[in-house]
Protein backbone atom coordinates (compact mmCIF):
# COMPACT_ATOMS: atom_id res chain seq x y z
CA UNK A 1 0.00 0.00 0.00
CA UNK A 2 3.17 2.50 1.11
CA UNK A 3 4.88 1.42 -2.07
CA UNK A 4 1.69 2.14 -4.29
CA UNK A 5 1.17 5.53 -2.76
CA UNK A 6 4.58 6.11 -2.83
CA UNK A 7 5.07 5.11 -6.54
CA UNK A 8 1.55 7.46 -7.36
CA UNK A 9 3.43 10.64 -5.53
CA UNK A 10 5.92 10.11 -7.90
CA UNK A 11 4.33 9.87 -10.89
CA UNK A 12 1.90 13.02 -9.71
CA UNK A 13 5.65 14.67 -9.04
CA UNK A 14 6.81 13.87 -12.21
CA UNK A 15 3.91 14.56 -14.44
CA UNK A 16 4.14 17.95 -12.48
CA UNK A 17 7.80 18.95 -13.31
CA UNK A 18 6.62 18.00 -16.81
CA UNK A 19 3.72 20.59 -16.81
CA UNK A 20 5.97 23.65 -15.61
CA UNK A 21 8.70 23.19 -18.20
CA UNK A 22 5.52 23.31 -20.67
CA UNK A 23 4.67 26.67 -18.96
CA UNK A 24 7.81 27.71 -18.71
CA UNK A 25 8.42 26.98 -22.82
CA UNK A 26 4.84 28.16 -23.25
CA UNK A 27 5.87 31.85 -22.40
CA UNK A 28 2.67 34.25 -21.03
CA UNK A 29 -0.64 32.88 -19.96
CA UNK A 30 -4.15 34.66 -19.93
CA UNK A 31 -6.79 33.39 -16.97
CA UNK A 32 -10.41 33.98 -17.50
CA UNK A 33 -12.38 32.36 -14.14
CA UNK A 34 -10.95 28.97 -13.61
CA UNK A 35 -9.52 28.63 -17.10
CA UNK A 36 -5.98 29.40 -17.93
CA UNK A 37 -4.33 30.05 -21.44
CA UNK A 38 -1.20 29.60 -23.29
CA UNK A 39 0.84 28.38 -26.36
CA UNK A 40 2.44 24.84 -25.73
CA UNK A 41 2.65 21.64 -27.07
CA UNK A 42 -0.18 19.32 -25.73
CA UNK A 43 2.51 15.83 -26.34
CA UNK A 44 4.38 17.46 -23.65
CA UNK A 45 1.23 16.85 -21.02
CA UNK A 46 0.79 13.23 -21.13
CA UNK A 47 1.16 10.60 -23.93
CA UNK A 48 -1.23 10.85 -27.20
CA UNK A 49 -2.83 7.80 -26.42
CA UNK A 50 -5.14 8.66 -23.19
CA UNK A 51 -5.99 11.12 -20.05
CA UNK A 52 -2.67 11.53 -18.86
CA UNK A 53 -0.60 15.11 -18.11
CA UNK A 54 0.98 17.12 -16.23
CA UNK A 55 0.66 20.14 -14.89
CA UNK A 56 1.10 22.02 -11.69
CA UNK A 57 0.25 25.46 -10.29
CA UNK A 58 2.58 27.99 -10.68
CA UNK A 59 2.78 31.17 -9.14
CA UNK A 60 -0.86 32.51 -9.49
CA UNK A 61 -2.60 29.13 -11.08
CA UNK A 62 -3.59 28.17 -7.30
CA UNK A 63 -7.58 28.95 -8.63
CA UNK A 64 -7.06 27.34 -12.28
CA UNK A 65 -8.72 24.33 -12.89
CA UNK A 66 -9.28 24.05 -16.52
CA UNK A 67 -5.69 24.64 -18.73
CA UNK A 68 -6.04 24.83 -22.59
CA UNK A 69 -2.58 24.36 -24.51
CA UNK A 70 -3.32 26.27 -27.42
CA UNK A 71 -1.12 25.58 -31.11
CA UNK A 72 -1.32 27.37 -34.63
CA UNK A 73 -1.11 24.45 -36.70
CA UNK A 74 -1.64 25.59 -39.53
CA UNK A 75 1.14 28.23 -39.84
CA UNK A 76 3.92 27.61 -42.09
CA UNK A 77 7.33 25.93 -40.95
CA UNK A 78 9.30 28.36 -39.48
CA UNK A 79 7.06 31.27 -39.15
CA UNK A 80 7.67 33.64 -36.38
CA UNK A 81 5.28 32.86 -33.12
CA UNK A 82 2.58 35.20 -32.59
CA UNK A 83 2.25 36.87 -28.91
CA UNK A 84 -0.77 35.57 -26.93
CA UNK A 85 -1.93 39.18 -26.13
CA UNK A 86 -2.17 39.38 -29.63
CA UNK A 87 -4.68 36.22 -30.16
CA UNK A 88 -6.52 36.14 -26.89
CA UNK A 89 -7.66 38.66 -24.18
CA UNK A 90 -9.61 38.43 -21.03
CA UNK A 91 -11.96 41.40 -20.93
CA UNK A 92 -13.58 43.07 -17.74
CA UNK A 93 -17.15 41.74 -18.41
CA UNK A 94 -15.60 38.35 -18.30
CA UNK A 95 -15.87 37.57 -21.76
CA UNK A 96 -13.17 36.80 -24.08
CA UNK A 97 -11.76 39.14 -27.23
CA UNK A 98 -10.47 36.81 -30.09
CA UNK A 99 -7.93 37.88 -32.77
CA UNK A 100 -10.41 37.75 -35.98
CA UNK A 101 -7.50 35.27 -38.12
CA UNK A 102 -7.34 32.72 -35.04
CA UNK A 103 -11.59 31.95 -35.42
CA UNK A 104 -11.57 31.90 -39.06
CA UNK A 105 -10.02 28.97 -41.75
CA UNK A 106 -6.57 29.65 -42.61
CA UNK A 107 -2.86 29.80 -41.47
CA UNK A 108 -3.98 31.75 -38.67
CA UNK A 109 -6.27 29.58 -36.62
CA UNK A 110 -5.86 28.82 -33.17
CA UNK A 111 -6.37 25.20 -32.06
CA UNK A 112 -6.64 24.09 -28.05
CA UNK A 113 -6.34 21.21 -26.54
CA UNK A 114 -8.12 20.67 -22.86
CA UNK A 115 -6.96 19.96 -19.62
CA UNK A 116 -8.32 19.59 -16.29
CA UNK A 117 -7.45 19.48 -12.71
CA UNK A 118 -7.70 15.98 -11.22
CA UNK A 119 -6.19 13.25 -8.90
CA UNK A 120 -4.66 13.90 -5.29
CA UNK A 121 -4.31 17.72 -4.35
CA UNK A 122 -5.14 18.54 -7.58
CA UNK A 123 -1.91 18.17 -8.96
CA UNK A 124 -2.45 15.89 -11.92
CA UNK A 125 -4.05 17.50 -15.72
CA UNK A 126 -5.86 15.03 -17.26
CA UNK A 127 -7.55 15.53 -20.87
CA UNK A 128 -11.08 16.72 -21.64
CA UNK A 129 -13.15 17.20 -24.32
CA UNK A 130 -12.79 15.62 -28.42
CA UNK A 131 -9.14 16.67 -28.51
CA UNK A 132 -7.59 19.34 -30.63
CA UNK A 133 -10.54 21.37 -31.64
CA UNK A 134 -10.88 24.73 -32.24
CA UNK A 135 -9.89 27.97 -30.21
CA UNK A 136 -13.78 29.20 -30.18
CA UNK A 137 -15.73 25.47 -29.85
CA UNK A 138 -13.11 25.24 -27.03
CA UNK A 139 -14.19 28.53 -25.14
CA UNK A 140 -18.03 28.06 -25.91
CA UNK A 141 -17.56 24.05 -24.36
CA UNK A 142 -16.36 26.23 -20.68
CA UNK A 143 -19.72 28.93 -21.19
CA UNK A 144 -17.29 31.59 -21.96
CA UNK A 145 -18.54 34.78 -24.28
CA UNK A 146 -16.51 35.77 -26.92
CA UNK A 147 -16.01 38.33 -29.15
CA UNK A 148 -13.93 39.18 -32.61
CA UNK A 149 -11.34 41.98 -32.61
CA UNK A 150 -8.82 43.15 -35.96
CA UNK A 151 -6.01 41.14 -35.86
CA UNK A 152 -3.65 43.69 -33.97
CA UNK A 153 -6.10 45.32 -31.81
CA UNK A 154 -5.98 43.13 -28.44
CA UNK A 155 -3.12 45.07 -27.09
CA UNK A 156 -4.35 48.29 -25.88
CA UNK A 157 -7.72 50.11 -24.90
CA UNK A 158 -8.15 51.07 -28.41
CA UNK A 159 -9.15 49.89 -31.86
CA UNK A 160 -7.00 50.47 -34.87
CA UNK A 161 -8.78 53.69 -35.37
CA UNK A 162 -8.08 55.34 -32.48
CA UNK A 163 -11.58 54.56 -30.99
CA UNK A 164 -11.86 54.14 -27.84
CA UNK A 165 -13.56 50.95 -26.44
CA UNK A 166 -16.22 52.08 -24.06
CA UNK A 167 -18.20 49.79 -21.52
CA UNK A 168 -20.37 47.51 -22.48
CA UNK A 169 -23.70 47.62 -21.70
CA UNK A 170 -25.14 44.29 -23.28
CA UNK A 171 -24.69 42.31 -26.38
CA UNK A 172 -25.89 42.63 -30.12
CA UNK A 173 -26.75 39.71 -31.54
CA UNK A 174 -28.63 36.46 -30.34
CA UNK A 175 -27.96 32.73 -31.79
CA UNK A 176 -32.01 32.32 -31.43
CA UNK A 177 -34.49 33.06 -33.66
CA UNK A 178 -38.21 33.08 -35.15
CA UNK A 179 -38.70 32.68 -38.77
CA UNK A 180 -41.71 32.04 -40.56
CA UNK A 181 -41.85 29.82 -44.06
CA UNK A 182 -43.15 31.87 -47.03
CA UNK A 183 -45.97 28.61 -47.43
CA UNK A 184 -47.96 31.16 -48.47
CA UNK A 185 -46.85 34.28 -50.49
CA UNK A 186 -47.41 35.97 -53.21
CA UNK A 187 -46.90 39.60 -54.53
CA UNK A 188 -48.77 41.65 -52.13
CA UNK A 189 -49.32 45.12 -54.50
CA UNK A 190 -50.62 47.09 -51.58
CA UNK A 191 -46.96 46.66 -50.29
CA UNK A 192 -45.39 47.39 -53.39
CA UNK A 193 -47.13 51.24 -53.63
CA UNK A 194 -43.54 52.60 -51.21
CA UNK A 195 -41.31 49.74 -51.88
CA UNK A 196 -39.51 50.11 -54.65
CA UNK A 197 -37.64 47.17 -54.20
CA UNK A 198 -40.47 45.16 -55.00
CA UNK A 199 -41.47 43.81 -58.95
CA UNK A 200 -44.29 41.01 -59.31
CA UNK A 201 -42.51 38.52 -62.03
CA UNK A 202 -43.70 37.09 -65.07
CA UNK A 203 -44.82 33.50 -63.91
CA UNK A 204 -47.72 32.63 -62.02
CA UNK A 205 -48.28 32.72 -58.12
CA UNK A 206 -47.83 29.08 -57.89
CA UNK A 207 -44.74 29.12 -59.84
CA UNK A 208 -43.36 31.84 -58.09
CA UNK A 209 -44.14 30.30 -54.43
CA UNK A 210 -42.51 26.80 -55.24
CA UNK A 211 -39.15 29.00 -56.31
CA UNK A 212 -39.47 31.08 -53.03
CA UNK A 213 -39.82 28.21 -51.00
CA UNK A 214 -36.47 26.52 -52.65
CA UNK A 215 -34.86 29.16 -51.63
CA UNK A 216 -36.02 29.47 -48.46
CA UNK A 217 -35.44 25.87 -47.37
CA UNK A 218 -31.51 26.65 -48.25
CA UNK A 219 -31.50 29.91 -46.37
CA UNK A 220 -32.52 27.50 -43.48
CA UNK A 221 -30.36 25.50 -44.28
CA UNK A 222 -26.95 27.55 -44.10
CA UNK A 223 -28.40 29.65 -40.99
CA UNK A 224 -29.12 25.97 -38.90
CA UNK A 225 -25.97 23.46 -40.19
CA UNK A 226 -23.47 26.20 -41.50
CA UNK A 227 -24.06 28.88 -38.97
CA UNK A 228 -25.41 26.83 -35.74
CA UNK A 229 -28.21 29.01 -35.36
CA UNK A 230 -31.74 28.02 -33.04
CA UNK A 231 -34.58 28.52 -35.38
CA UNK A 232 -37.88 28.61 -34.21
CA UNK A 233 -40.12 27.87 -38.23
CA UNK A 234 -43.51 28.81 -38.20
CA UNK A 235 -45.97 28.71 -41.56
CA UNK A 236 -47.95 30.84 -43.01
CA UNK A 237 -51.57 29.68 -45.02
CA UNK A 238 -54.36 31.36 -47.46
CA UNK A 239 -56.47 31.30 -44.36
CA UNK A 240 -54.45 33.75 -42.77
CA UNK A 241 -54.41 36.77 -45.56
CA UNK A 242 -50.45 37.67 -45.05
CA UNK A 243 -48.60 37.80 -48.44
CA UNK A 244 -45.88 39.10 -46.93
CA UNK A 245 -45.50 37.19 -43.67
CA UNK A 246 -41.92 35.59 -43.61
CA UNK A 247 -40.71 38.98 -42.37
CA UNK A 248 -41.94 38.89 -38.99
CA UNK A 249 -39.26 41.28 -37.64
CA UNK A 250 -41.67 44.09 -39.11
CA UNK A 251 -44.09 43.34 -35.97
CA UNK A 252 -42.24 42.07 -32.91
CA UNK A 253 -39.02 42.55 -31.42
CA UNK A 254 -37.48 41.40 -28.09
CA UNK A 255 -34.77 42.55 -26.21
CA UNK A 256 -32.68 41.68 -23.49
CA UNK A 257 -33.28 43.30 -19.70
CA UNK A 258 -29.65 44.92 -19.91
CA UNK A 259 -29.87 46.29 -23.41
CA UNK A 260 -30.42 49.90 -23.53
CA UNK A 261 -28.07 51.86 -20.89
CA UNK A 262 -30.84 54.01 -18.93
CA UNK A 263 -32.46 50.76 -18.59
CA UNK A 264 -36.18 52.00 -19.02
CA UNK A 265 -35.38 55.46 -19.84
CA UNK A 266 -37.90 57.95 -16.99
CA UNK A 267 -40.79 55.86 -17.48
CA UNK A 268 -40.23 53.78 -14.15
CA UNK A 269 -38.16 51.36 -12.76
CA UNK A 270 -35.67 49.07 -15.12
CA UNK A 271 -37.67 46.89 -16.85
CA UNK A 272 -37.10 43.05 -17.88
CA UNK A 273 -36.87 41.50 -21.13
CA UNK A 274 -39.38 43.28 -23.13
CA UNK A 275 -41.32 42.51 -26.13
CA UNK A 276 -42.55 45.06 -28.87
CA UNK A 277 -45.14 44.63 -30.98
CA UNK A 278 -45.76 47.82 -33.69
CA UNK A 279 -47.64 49.09 -35.98
CA UNK A 280 -47.82 48.66 -39.80
CA UNK A 281 -48.50 50.91 -42.80
CA UNK A 282 -49.62 48.06 -45.33
CA UNK A 283 -53.10 47.23 -43.88
CA UNK A 284 -53.12 43.52 -44.93
CA UNK A 285 -49.53 43.03 -43.10
CA UNK A 286 -51.46 43.76 -40.05
CA UNK A 287 -52.64 40.25 -39.52
CA UNK A 288 -49.46 39.15 -39.07
CA UNK A 289 -49.01 39.57 -35.67
CA UNK A 290 -50.79 36.48 -34.99
CA UNK A 291 -51.92 35.15 -31.62
CA UNK A 292 -50.21 31.90 -31.78
CA UNK A 293 -47.02 33.32 -32.25
CA UNK A 294 -47.60 35.75 -29.77
CA UNK A 295 -48.56 32.74 -27.60
CA UNK A 296 -44.98 30.80 -28.36
CA UNK A 297 -43.27 33.97 -26.89
CA UNK A 298 -44.70 34.33 -24.05
CA UNK A 299 -45.00 30.34 -23.43
CA UNK A 300 -40.51 30.94 -24.04
CA UNK A 301 -40.76 31.64 -20.38
CA UNK A 302 -38.93 34.61 -20.96
CA UNK A 303 -40.75 36.82 -18.70
CA UNK A 304 -41.33 39.55 -21.08
CA UNK A 305 -42.58 42.94 -19.88
CA UNK A 306 -45.07 43.88 -23.32
CA UNK A 307 -44.54 47.36 -25.31
CA UNK A 308 -47.85 46.84 -27.52
CA UNK A 309 -48.03 50.00 -30.15
CA UNK A 310 -49.84 48.74 -32.44
CA UNK A 311 -52.87 50.82 -31.28
CA UNK A 312 -50.81 53.87 -32.95
CA UNK A 313 -52.40 52.61 -36.41
CA UNK A 314 -55.76 54.17 -36.50
CA UNK A 315 -59.36 52.76 -37.68
CA UNK A 316 -61.34 53.78 -40.13
CA UNK A 317 -64.20 53.41 -37.41
CA UNK A 318 -62.15 56.29 -35.35
CA UNK A 319 -61.82 58.39 -39.14
CA UNK A 320 -58.27 58.35 -38.76
CA UNK A 321 -58.02 55.79 -41.93
CA UNK A 322 -54.58 56.41 -43.02
CA UNK A 323 -53.70 59.47 -40.82
CA UNK A 324 -52.53 56.67 -38.43
CA UNK A 325 -48.89 56.74 -37.20
CA UNK A 326 -46.02 53.54 -38.32
CA UNK A 327 -43.51 52.46 -36.66
CA UNK A 328 -41.87 48.57 -38.60
CA UNK A 329 -39.90 46.84 -36.13
CA UNK A 330 -36.76 46.25 -36.70
CA UNK A 331 -37.04 46.95 -40.68
CA UNK A 332 -38.16 50.93 -39.11
CA UNK A 333 -35.59 50.63 -36.44
CA UNK A 334 -31.64 49.65 -36.44
CA UNK A 335 -30.36 49.08 -33.02
CA UNK A 336 -26.74 49.33 -31.76
CA UNK A 337 -28.30 47.58 -28.84
CA UNK A 338 -24.70 47.70 -26.88
CA UNK A 339 -24.24 51.25 -26.88
CA UNK A 340 -27.68 52.58 -26.59
CA UNK A 341 -28.28 54.06 -29.92
CA UNK A 342 -30.90 53.41 -32.59
CA UNK A 343 -30.95 54.65 -36.20
CA UNK A 344 -33.60 55.11 -38.15
CA UNK A 345 -34.42 56.44 -42.14
CA UNK A 346 -37.80 58.58 -41.83
CA UNK A 347 -40.61 57.61 -44.04
CA UNK A 348 -44.60 56.97 -44.75
CA UNK A 349 -43.28 53.25 -42.22
CA UNK A 350 -41.03 55.09 -39.82
CA UNK A 351 -42.72 58.20 -37.69
CA UNK A 352 -40.23 60.53 -35.60
CA UNK A 353 -42.01 60.67 -33.25
CA UNK A 354 -42.44 56.62 -32.14
CA UNK A 355 -39.09 56.36 -32.61
CA UNK A 356 -38.21 58.83 -30.08
CA UNK A 357 -40.76 57.44 -27.61
CA UNK A 358 -39.35 53.96 -28.32
CA UNK A 359 -36.15 55.18 -27.77
CA UNK A 360 -36.99 56.38 -24.53
CA UNK A 361 -39.25 53.24 -22.93
CA UNK A 362 -35.93 51.14 -23.86
CA UNK A 363 -33.72 53.41 -22.29
CA UNK A 364 -31.50 54.23 -25.26
CA UNK A 365 -29.48 56.91 -24.95
CA UNK A 366 -30.19 58.37 -28.04
CA UNK A 367 -32.40 58.25 -31.56
CA UNK A 368 -30.53 59.55 -35.04
CA UNK A 369 -32.93 59.76 -38.17
CA UNK A 370 -32.27 60.90 -41.65
CA UNK A 371 -33.93 60.82 -44.68
CA UNK A 372 -32.61 58.04 -47.52
CA UNK A 373 -33.58 57.80 -50.93
CA UNK A 374 -32.70 56.19 -54.23
CA UNK A 375 -30.96 57.53 -57.46
CA UNK A 376 -34.59 58.47 -58.97
CA UNK A 377 -35.01 59.75 -55.40
CA UNK A 378 -37.61 57.63 -54.19
CA UNK A 379 -37.57 57.30 -50.43
CA UNK A 380 -35.90 53.95 -48.85
CA UNK A 381 -39.25 52.00 -47.12
CA UNK A 382 -36.85 50.52 -44.39
CA UNK A 383 -33.59 51.27 -42.50
CA UNK A 384 -32.50 47.82 -42.92
CA UNK A 385 -31.89 48.25 -46.39
CA UNK A 386 -29.91 51.35 -46.16
CA UNK A 387 -27.53 50.30 -42.93
CA UNK A 388 -26.63 47.59 -40.62
CA UNK A 389 -24.82 47.67 -37.41
CA UNK A 390 -22.58 45.03 -36.00
CA UNK A 391 -20.65 44.90 -32.71
CA UNK A 392 -17.75 46.17 -34.34
CA UNK A 393 -18.44 46.98 -37.94
CA UNK A 394 -21.39 48.87 -39.51
CA UNK A 395 -22.64 48.93 -43.17
CA UNK A 396 -23.92 52.27 -44.55
CA UNK A 397 -25.53 53.67 -47.71
CA UNK A 398 -24.43 57.26 -47.04
CA UNK A 399 -24.80 58.28 -50.78
CA UNK A 400 -28.46 57.36 -49.70
CA UNK A 401 -28.51 60.13 -47.12
CA UNK A 402 -28.92 63.60 -49.50
CA UNK A 403 -28.88 66.10 -46.63
CA UNK A 404 -25.14 66.59 -45.90
CA UNK A 405 -25.77 67.09 -41.99
CA UNK A 406 -27.59 64.24 -41.71
CA UNK A 407 -25.24 62.40 -43.34
CA UNK A 408 -22.31 63.60 -41.33
CA UNK A 409 -24.09 63.04 -38.30
CA UNK A 410 -24.91 59.86 -39.20
CA UNK A 411 -21.20 58.55 -40.04
CA UNK A 412 -20.14 60.67 -36.76
CA UNK A 413 -21.76 58.15 -34.25
CA UNK A 414 -21.67 55.37 -36.07
CA UNK A 415 -17.59 55.60 -36.18
CA UNK A 416 -17.78 56.88 -32.64
CA UNK A 417 -17.80 52.68 -32.18
CA UNK A 418 -17.44 50.74 -35.15
CA UNK A 419 -15.64 50.17 -38.45
CA UNK A 420 -17.47 51.72 -41.26
CA UNK A 421 -18.06 50.02 -44.27
CA UNK A 422 -19.67 52.33 -46.84
CA UNK A 423 -21.88 50.82 -49.68
CA UNK A 424 -23.49 52.24 -52.72
CA UNK A 425 -26.38 53.11 -53.90
CA UNK A 426 -26.01 49.97 -56.30
CA UNK A 427 -24.70 47.59 -53.42
CA UNK A 428 -27.94 48.61 -51.59
CA UNK A 429 -29.90 47.66 -54.26
CA UNK A 430 -28.37 44.09 -54.18
CA UNK A 431 -29.14 44.38 -50.18
CA UNK A 432 -26.04 44.57 -49.55
CA UNK A 433 -27.09 47.22 -46.00
CA UNK A 434 -29.79 44.26 -45.36
CA UNK A 435 -27.45 41.81 -43.35
CA UNK A 436 -27.56 40.97 -39.68
CA UNK A 437 -24.88 39.91 -37.37
CA UNK A 438 -25.95 36.51 -35.76
CA UNK A 439 -24.17 35.05 -32.71
CA UNK A 440 -22.89 30.84 -34.46
CA UNK A 441 -23.07 28.10 -32.75
CA UNK A 442 -19.97 28.61 -31.41
CA UNK A 443 -20.82 31.80 -29.83
CA UNK A 444 -18.98 34.12 -32.28
CA UNK A 445 -20.27 36.99 -34.27
CA UNK A 446 -21.29 36.13 -37.96
CA UNK A 447 -23.31 37.76 -40.71
CA UNK A 448 -26.12 36.41 -42.21
CA UNK A 449 -26.78 38.10 -45.77
CA UNK A 450 -28.02 36.53 -48.99
CA UNK A 451 -25.93 35.44 -51.75
CA UNK A 452 -26.50 38.64 -54.26
CA UNK A 453 -25.14 40.66 -51.05
CA UNK A 454 -22.15 39.21 -50.53
CA UNK A 455 -21.01 38.80 -54.35
CA UNK A 456 -21.64 42.67 -54.59
CA UNK A 457 -19.62 43.57 -51.53
CA UNK A 458 -15.89 44.35 -52.65
CA UNK A 459 -13.26 41.86 -52.05
CA UNK A 460 -11.44 45.15 -48.80
CA UNK A 461 -15.26 45.47 -47.61
CA UNK A 462 -15.69 41.76 -47.20
CA UNK A 463 -12.23 41.56 -45.71
CA UNK A 464 -13.39 44.67 -43.27
CA UNK A 465 -16.32 43.00 -42.13
CA UNK A 466 -14.42 39.36 -41.69
CA UNK A 467 -11.94 41.82 -38.92
CA UNK A 468 -15.29 41.76 -36.96
CA UNK A 469 -16.77 38.31 -37.27
CA UNK A 470 -16.02 34.49 -37.55
CA UNK A 471 -17.81 34.08 -41.04
CA UNK A 472 -20.30 35.82 -43.42
CA UNK A 473 -22.82 32.91 -44.48
CA UNK A 474 -24.80 33.48 -47.05
CA UNK A 475 -27.96 32.02 -49.29
CA UNK A 476 -29.26 32.79 -53.01
CA UNK A 477 -32.36 34.27 -52.49
CA UNK A 478 -32.92 36.52 -55.53
CA UNK A 479 -36.71 35.66 -56.18
CA UNK A 480 -37.19 36.23 -52.20
CA UNK A 481 -35.70 39.56 -52.77
CA UNK A 482 -37.20 40.55 -55.95
CA UNK A 483 -40.91 39.49 -55.14
CA UNK A 484 -40.99 40.43 -51.52
CA UNK A 485 -38.69 43.47 -51.86
CA UNK A 486 -36.69 42.41 -48.72
CA UNK A 487 -33.65 40.46 -48.02
CA UNK A 488 -32.41 37.71 -45.13
CA UNK A 489 -32.12 39.94 -42.58
CA UNK A 490 -35.93 40.90 -42.86
CA UNK A 491 -36.57 36.76 -42.56
CA UNK A 492 -34.98 36.97 -38.97
CA UNK A 493 -36.73 37.86 -35.94
CA UNK A 494 -34.17 37.93 -33.00
CA UNK A 495 -34.99 35.99 -29.47
CA UNK A 496 -33.61 37.31 -26.62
Amino acid sequence: MAAGAGAGAARAAAWARRGLAAAASGGARVEVGRAGLRWGDPRAWGPAAGPGAAGGAGAGEGAVEIELVLRAPFAPAGAPPRALGDVVRALGDGSVALAASAVQPGPGAVVADVFERAGPGGVVWERRGLGSQGLAESLRGLGLRMRVRPDGALGGSADPGGRPRPPRMGRQSTNEFLMVAPTAMEFNAEAARDNAFMSSGDEGADGLRRRILAEFSGLHRVLTRDAGLRVHLFEHGPQHGTPDACFPNNWFSTHPAEEGPRGGGSCGPPPGPRLVTYPLAVPNRRPERRADILGFLRGLGRGYDELPLEDQEGTEEAGQGEAGRFLEGTGALVPDRVHGVVYAALSGRCDEGLVEEWAERLGYLKAVTFRATDAAGVPIYHTNVVMAVGTGAAVVCSEAVEDAGERRRLLQSLRKHHEVVEISRSQMGAFCGNVLEVEDGRGLPALAMSSRAHNAFLPEQRAALLRHCAALHHAPVDTLEDVGGGGVRCTLAEIF
